[in-house]
């Protein structure tokens, strides 16, 4: 299956705008790629240089409708994905880390002023939410995965195909080194583990706490 669509079938509902422009970023490359097919090899390897990924001149342009592209603008695409990418991680993650920590402040009550034998209805209700959470922070880990996969392969056919200036090895470099990749996002399991050991004793089903021990342990 090409790498488009995977990424189109897998995108969790309500965050498309928010993935690699992958699409996108592959037709400017099949721009340049006709451009670069066209010009005589001499003058391509003119501009070829190994210290930076900015080969080709401004002027080296394709046709991507009825607008022209470079190289330029191909490397401004990626930027502007990898940050908009880093945005939405770093906001997903504050707003999961503020739900647990609310989460767990209304299960201390909870759990603190409930009767023996009472109804644990509102336990269960939190347990409820506590999985959602968790649902939604193991497809923020998903989501990052399938972003740094897009640009890997995209970097990939833009070498393959416009081998004059070559970019991967140096976006990867740097993408290795932005917040989104090199994040640690222990704090939020961790808080999620210890909200489910307040909530196991009194709503958690035997089958239910094996599935949880599952769950933490493959994250």
């Amino acid at each position: 299956m090409k790498f488009g669509k995977y990424l189109a079938q897998n995108m969790r509902p309500g965050w498309e705008e928010h993935y690699i422009e992958y699409d996108k970023l592959k037709a400017i490359v099949k721009a340049l790629t006709k451009t670069e097919l066209q010009m005589p090899q001499r003058d391509i390897s003119h501009y070829t240089t190994s210290l930076t990924v900015q080969g080709l001149p401004s002027n080296f342009a394709g046709k991507l409708g009825t607008k022209d592209v470079t190289q330029e603008d191909f490397f401004k695409e990626i930027d502007k994905n990898v940050e908009k990418i880093g945005s939405f991680t770093a906001m997903q993650v504050k707003q999961s880390k503020a739900l647990l920590e609310r989460l767990e402040r209304e299960v201390d009550v909870a759990v603190r002023n409930k009767s023996p034998g009472a109804p644990s209805t509102g336990l269960q209700a939190m347990d409820v939410r506590a999985k959602e959470i968790g649902d939604t922070f193991l497809d923020l880990e998903k989501y990052i995965n399938i972003n740094y996969t897009g640009f890997y392969k995209i970097l990939k056919k833009h070498d393959k195909n416009l081998p004059s200036t070559p970019a991967r090895q140096f976006y990867m470099a740097r993408l290795h080194q932005t917040p989104w990749i090199q994040g640690d996002y222990s704090a939020v399991f961790v808080t999620l583990s210890r909200i489910y050991s307040k909530l196991r004793d009194d709503v958690v089903p035997e089958s239910q706490d094996l599935e949880l021990k599952d769950f933490l342990r493959s994250t």
